[in-house]
């Protein structure tokens, strides 16, 4: 744990402490996102940039 000492009467380190508090929620979710189950999220692996998108096929009338 983090010990934050702020006032918000004096206006003492309440944007650095909300600032410290948005980025340790973010890190703790991409943690949790980077170790879930796809499965379990819903998620859904897509192509990768780096692909190339598949040739048109000759033999249809699309």
């Amino acid at each position: 744990f983090e010990f934050f000492e702020a006032s918000a009467k004096d206006n003492i380190n309440v944007k650095q402490t909300f600032e410290r508090l948005v980025d340790i929620i973010c890190e703790k979710m991409s943690e949790s996102l980077d170790a879930a189950d796809p499965a379990v999220t819903g998620a859904k692996q897509g192509p990768q940039l780096t692909e190339q998108p598949a040739a048109p096929h000759q033999d249809c009338a699309c």
